[in-house]
């Protein structure tokens, strides 16, 4: 017959056991800075709620705000932004946010929508990384996407860097599907200014990614930053956003929507605005061709 004394053997056997068996690590999540406040803009940066065809981002993120950046009002020239130098770069904003910290293992995660009102035959490009907090070297790539009007790798990872996956931090990317819009239904995001409701051309290349959820995990501890930026291809019309959420971005307070500049940002913006009077006037519809 079994006894209490018989269970209790049993049940420290067991104890001993799990206490033997090696446990395995888990990853924590890391979150940035809650505000806006601190990040570093080039260009033209911001806070919103979810407005036009940007929709906030449901779950664990929804929490009523939405940082951006944007090519609309923005004379920071290409060279001075992006990581990944393509063509014929033109005007295009950057903001990282300041340092955090994490531990091998630990994971980031967050959420990107990249829409645009122009067209596969002016790539505008949009992109999200973790980036060395003192040096801004690539830790690893979030997210790049170029404007066009296919919705498959043509458009992700988009051809702006050979050293990104999408499959690899983009948890929703098997069921991705580019939302394509015309002149007559064009994308509307208040962070495009003037550009929000136009579309250029007729061949449903404008449009939107819809939120885009994405994943890294630290290899190493260390001190880290965020970055996100946003670039128009070969002229400065028509212009395109990157829409970003983690959990912590909130809104109370309501977050700056005011650039912090980096040192030498007013130097290249004087720069851009110079080199951009030359730019020719761009076509706007084969009829005129």
């Amino acid at each position: 017959m079994k006894t209490y004394a018989h269970r209790n053997l049993v049940g420290a056997a067991l104890a001993a056991l799990t206490l033997a068996a090696p446990t395995l690590a888990q990853a924590v999540a890391v979150l940035p800075p809650a505000s806006l406040a601190g990040w570093t803009t080039v260009g033209v940066s911001g806070a919103t709620p979810a407005n036009g065809s940007v929709t906030e981002l449901a779950g664990a993120y929804a929490n009523g705000r939405l940082g951006y950046v944007t090519t609309d009002g923005s004379s920071a020239i290409g060279a001075a932004l992006t990581p990944s130098l393509q063509f014929n770069e033109q005007n295009g904003s950057r903001i990282r946010s300041a340092a955090f910290t994490a531990n091998a293992g630990d994971t980031f995660t967050a959420a990107f929508n990249y829409i645009t009102t122009d067209g596969s035959e002016f790539s505008d490009y949009g992109w999200a990384r973790i980036v060395n907090a003192t040096n801004f070297s690539t830790v690893g790539w979030l997210v790049t996407v170029r404007s066009g009007n296919r919705n498959t790798g043509s458009m992700i990872p988009g051809g702006v860097t050979d050293e990104y996956d999408p499959r690899d931090t983009i948890t929703n990317f098997d069921t991705f599907n580019f939302v394509e819009r015309t002149a007559a239904n064009a994308p509307l995001f208040s962070g495009l200014g003037n550009a929000s409701g136009q579309c250029y051309d007729t061949v449903n290349s404008c449009g939107f990614t819809g939120w885009l959820r994405t994943t890294h995990s630290f290899a190493a501890a260390g001190s880290y930053r965020l970055e996100v930026g946003v670039i128009n291809a070969i002229d400065q019309q028509f212009g395109s956003a990157m829409v970003f959420d983690f959990a912590g971005l909130t809104g109370t307070p309501p977050l700056a929507a005011s650039p912090v500049p980096e040192p030498g940002t007013n130097t290249m913006m004087l720069f851009g605005a110079l080199a951009s009077i030359g730019v020719a006037l761009r076509r706007r519809r084969r009829a005129e061709d």
